[in-house]
C-alpha cells in the first residue's frame, strides 16, 4: 500500500497515541470513552474500589456499568494518581530515591565503570565499584541512557509533524487494516 509508507518512520506508540487523539468523526468505529475524569467519576472509582475490597480492576469493570468502557490500565493509572486521602487502598511508596548531583567526574567514572565491566550489568558495577554502592540500579541505568544518547546524537529521533493529510491517511490505513493493528500497518508498507 503506497500511502502507508509514510508510517514506517513512526513507532507503534506514536501511531497509537495520535490515532487515539483523532476525532470520532474521522474514526467512527472507535469506542467512545469518557475523555475527562470528573470529580464524580473519581468518587465513583474510589467507591468501586472500596466495595471490591481493593483494586480488583477486572471485577470493577465487570460489575460496575460506569467503568465498562475503561480498561484495567486506565483505572489503575487514575487510581494511583488520586490524592492519598481519597484512595485508601493505594499502595504507599516504600522509599523515595535520593537525588544525585551528577558531576562531570561522576559521569566519567560511570562511563569508565561500564567500559571496564564490558556492559551495563549494574549489579556488578555497584558491587565492584565503591563510588556507586549508594546508587540504585534505576539511577545508574537512566543516567547512562541519557549520556549515551548525548554521546551518540545520530540515535536521537527526528521530530515528526502531524498534518491533516497524514491524519487522514492514518485513519484510512486503520480502516483498511480493520482496526488499529500498528505492527501490521507498518509491516504492510515495507
Amino acid at each position: 500500500i503506497e500511502t502507508n509508507k509514510t508510517f514506517q518512520t513512526f513507532t507503534v506508540p506514536q501511531l497509537d497515541s495520535k490515532y487515539r487523539r483523532i476525532s470520532d468523526e474521522m474514526a467512527p468505529h472507535k469506542k467512545k470513552r469518557p475523555r475527562i475524569w470528573t470529580p464524580e467519576l473519581e468518587r465513583l472509582l474510589v467507591e468501586a474500589v472500596d466495595k471490591a475490597g481493593g483494586p480488583n480492576w477486572k471485577d470493577i469493570i465487570e460489575t460496575n456499568k460506569t467503568f465498562k468502557t475503561f480498561n484495567v490500565d486506565q483505572l489503575r493509572h487514575k487510581y494511583r494518581s488520586l490524592p492519598d486521602h481519597m484512595a485508601t487502598h493505594k499502595k504507599q511508596r516504600k522509599r523515595k530515591r535520593k537525588h544525585v548531583d551528577w558531576t562531570p567526574e561522576l559521569v566519567r567514572l560511570l562511563v569508565e565503570a561500564v567500559n571496564k565491566a564490558g556492559g551495563t550489568n549494574w549489579q556488578d558495577i555497584i558491587e565492584t565499584n565503591k563510588t556507586f554502592q549508594t546508587f540504585t540500579v534505576p539511577q545508574l541505568d537512566s543516567k547512562y541512557r541519557r549520556i549515551s544518547d548525548e554521546m551518540a546524537p545520530h540515535k536521537k529521533k527526528r521530530p515528526r509533524i502531524w498534518t491533516p493529510e497524514l491524519e487522514r491517511l492514518l485513519v484510512e490505513a486503520v480502516d483498511k487494516a480493520g482496526g488499529p493493528n500498528w505492527k501490521d500497518i507498518i509491516e504492510t508498507n515495507k
